[in-house]
């Protein structure tokens, strides 16, 4: 018993200290108790009101989850075992409630394509939403890949859970790209971890680690590329792109629409605490420093213009709403590189307007299909007159997606804009006026693509035959306007958005 006291001694106190954390992990543990509740719900609830059930379940333990975030979910002094593990700041809170309020916008978008679903969609959904929360304030490089992978995960699945073909093809390519990804990101990862012997990316010795290095400065550049390759494969930044369009296309539109927001803007808050502590570190080897704002702001001036671009040509509202996700990618991108408090506020900012235009857009595509049976614009020819309400919803939405006045996506621009600008004008790298140049030209393409829907359904004559497949219900009327409301109201009273964006960065 003796020998056995110093060895029993250590695992103690750091059980005693998971569970001193414990509640701070309370968000996530609601969502991981709200999977087990759908799951033993599926199999319980009459299957006449299944759909209805497991969607209101959802709902509610997205709410619980919201409340115990807000009063649980931010430590007054992190010292224990998660501080080491887990960036617990007001910063990852905001991100987290980002990311359930994706998840229930997702959830109400649900109701109709539910009926056609398993009941473990909802399981996969609340699955993803605590796997992107987790990624939101990982800063351990083991919990950061499990974080990745279990949202991969859970994303795959849900793109193939539309059936047939088309969505096993998508689910098909949406894992093979993954797990390449993947592989890289894991890669990179143990190389790190190798030259510094730690895990956790914001350890003094991660950073004294990389500063003591007497190497060549290109492997360990390879490695942080290979670890970012992970992060920009979830942000859907150029060249980690290619599965966009298909898992779009192939997924239900609530799942497609969850992928365009939750893990996206989980990955940029992942890429913000990676890049500022790796750029703390100095990395200069024999006086050569590596410009990471100028590689990355490459990419972010390629995705913006291979989305925008690539958008025009579409002629399904899935793909072009793909390729219009992959070109916000490229401006979100754009708001991390500016490395300053204001591009960090432009980026939530424009992160929670992101969710309101894209998942209204969404719903409108789909109201759209079940007036006609398809996702071609072309078909939505001289609807504009027959379905006036989603007809000026869907201008509304499309405009606000451009970044025009009078709606947020306006606003929510402008603030990336004036955040690139001033760090330019301040001292900062020409790479951040290229960014801001290549945004406003950008923004004069979408006008082509985002009007296109627009442009078919007013100005286009309605065939003669017209055949109804199915109405829209009263649920996607009442929440298609309350999103467009929502993005012209925050246009006036942006002021509202910013001060909960300032009670959650100000103060750390």
């Amino acid at each position: 018993m003796e020998t056995q006291a110093p060895t029993i001694a250590p695992l103690k106190a750091s059980l005693q200290a998971i569970l001193q954390d414990l509640p701070l992990l309370y968000p996530e543990l609601t969502l991981g108790l709200g999977v087990l509740l759908v799951l033993l719900g599926a199999l319980l609830i009459p299957r006449s009101w299944r759909n209805e059930g497991l969607a209101v379940l959802s709902l509610l333990v997205i709410a619980a989850s919201a409340y115990m975030l807000l009063y649980k979910g931010l430590p007054a002094e992190p010292v224990h075992l998660l501080a080491r593990t887990l960036q617990l700041d007001k910063m990852a809170v905001a991100f987290r409630l980002l990311v359930l309020l994706s998840g229930l916008l997702a959830v109400l978008l649900s109701f109709r394509e539910g009926k056609k679903l398993a009941g473990e969609y909802y399981a996969l959904l609340l699955g993803l939403l605590m796997a992107a929360m987790l990624m939101s304030m990982a800063s351990n490089l083991l919990l950061i890949y499990l974080s990745i992978e279990t949202a991969s995960i859970c994303a795959y699945l849900l793109t193939a859970f539309s059936g047939g073909r088309e969505g096993a093809e998508a689910g098909l390519k949406y894992l093979l790209f993954g797990a390449v990804a993947s592989a890289i990101m894991l890669y990179g990862m143990s190389l790190l971890y190798g030259f510094t012997g730690t895990l956790d990316i914001t350890a003094y010795g991660f950073k004294s680690g990389l500063m003591s290095l007497n190497i060549p400065i290109l492997p360990v550049l390879l490695a942080a590329f290979l670890v970012l390759a992970g992060f920009l494969f979830k942000i859907s930044v150029v060249p980690f792109h290619l599965w966009t369009p298909d898992a779009y296309q192939g997924a239900p539109l609530p799942a497609a629409a969850l992928f365009s927001t939750a893990p996206k803007l989980a990955g940029l808050a992942l890429m913000m605490r990676f890049l500022s502590h790796f750029l703390e570190a100095g990395i200069i080897f024999a006086g050569l420093r590596f410009d990471w704002q100028f590689i990355l702001g490459l990419l972010a001036i390629i995705t913006m213009l291979v989305g925008n671009l690539a958008a025009v040509w579409q002629q399904d509202a899935r793909r072009l709403l793909a390729y219009s996700s992959i070109a916000h990618s490229g401006l979100l991108l754009a708001a991390v590189l500016v490395f300053r408090a204001l591009g960090y506020k432009a980026l939530l900012f424009y992160g929670f307007v992101y969710i309101l235009m894209n998942f209204a857009a969404f719903l409108l595509v789909s109201m759209l299909k079940a007036e006609t049976g398809s996702y071609k614009i072309a078909d939505y020819r001289g609807l504009g007159s027959r379905l006036s309400y989603s007809s000026v919803l869907m201008v509304v939405v499309m405009i606000a997606l451009t970044g025009l006045p009078p709606t947020a996506g306006f606003t929510a621009k402008l603030l990336v804009f004036s955040a690139l600008w001033e760090g330019y004008s301040s001292g900062g790298s020409s790479m951040l006026l290229y960014l801001l140049l290549t945004g406003l030209a950008t923004t004069v393409v979408a006008l082509f693509y985002y009007l296109k829907i627009p442009y078919y359904l007013y100005l286009k004559k309605q065939p003669e035959a017209v055949v109804q497949v199915e109405g829209s219900t009263v649920l996607e009327r009442i929440l298609a306007g309350a999103l467009a409301l929502l993005l012209v109201l925050f246009f006036f009273r942006a002021d509202w958005v910013m001060n909960w964006i300032e009670a959650f960065t100000i103060s750390q």
